[in-house]
């Protein structure tokens, strides 16, 4: 099983503060059916931007720790990057690595209080670049709750959508949950992760989320999602669902 979105490293990331915590982490993950984790640490950490080369380096030297702990667990770089209007000059710079330290899959995520609307035209470069953006809990973002449609316009342009295990597992309250089952159910979402900061975090494991996922009986099942986290590692093209248009009534659910 892959997960495609954590926080492994330490002290370059908002994740794990020591090597000790990280590798506790990792191990949790590995107990618990992860035999793959792309490490995804935040563009910005305390207002510094991460270097690339920094996390490359930090990854493999993350990977030896592992093997000399004797648990079986891969890790790849990534990055987890804010959508912004100066996202194509980071990326143009080198300043972005992409998931797998591959370019056709990027994380992204959309700060709460900007809304999606205004980025539309980044996704259309994104689509003509070849670049497939991975909305990382779109779930969680107040433009979504309001206007869940908004997804499907993104999913349009070549977006895929990464839903985080603990929102269908009730971490972040029933209103979140809601709508990230219904991301499922009506066919907007096309992987889920973890993203793991803590050891803590472990508990609401990818694997707990796709038991979840598997009671909602989805038409492609749940291996769709387990063979997307494949292709994203590989860079194969992923195929997206074909989404329904979630009842406007449903919209107050996510709002408790």
């Amino acid at each position: 099983m892959i997960d495609i979105h954590t926080h492994l490293l330490p002290v370059i990331d908002t994740g794990t503060k020591t090597k000790g915590d990280a590798i506790q982490l990792a191990r949790a993950l590995s107990n618990q059916g992860i035999t793959e984790a792309i490490s995804t640490p935040r563009f910005h950490v305390s207002g510094t931007v991460t270097d690339t080369v920094e996390i490359l380096d930090a990854v493999n030297k993350f990977q030896d720790t592992i093997d000399r702990a004797g648990f079986a667990l891969k890790v790849y770089p990534g990055q987890e990057t804010l959508v912004s209007e100066e996202i194509f000059n980071q990326i143009l710079n080198d300043k972005v690595i992409g998931l797998n330290n591959n370019l056709k899959y990027i994380l992204v995520y959309f700060e709460d209080d900007k809304p999606g609307f205004d980025y539309i035209d980044t996704f259309k470069k994104f689509q003509a670049s070849g670049i497939r953006p991975v909305i990382a809990h779109p779930e969680r973002n107040r433009s979504f709750k309001t206007s869940p449609e908004l997804l499907g316009r993104f999913i349009d342009l070549g977006a895929v959508v990464q839903i985080q295990a603990g929102s269908l597992l009730g971490q972040f309250g029933k209103g979140i949950q809601n709508l990230a089952t219904d991301f499922i159910k009506y066919g907007y979402a096309h992987v889920i992760a973890s993203e793991a900061f803590r050891v803590e975090d472990s508990r609401r494991t990818v694997k707990s989320a796709v038991a979840f996922v598997n009671k909602l009986k989805i038409k492609e099942g749940v291996n769709y999602f387990e063979d997307n986290a494949q292709k994203i590692v590989d860079g194969q093209d992923i195929v997206s669902r074909d989404y329904q248009v979630i009842p406007e009534k449903r919209i107050r659910d996510y709002l408790i």
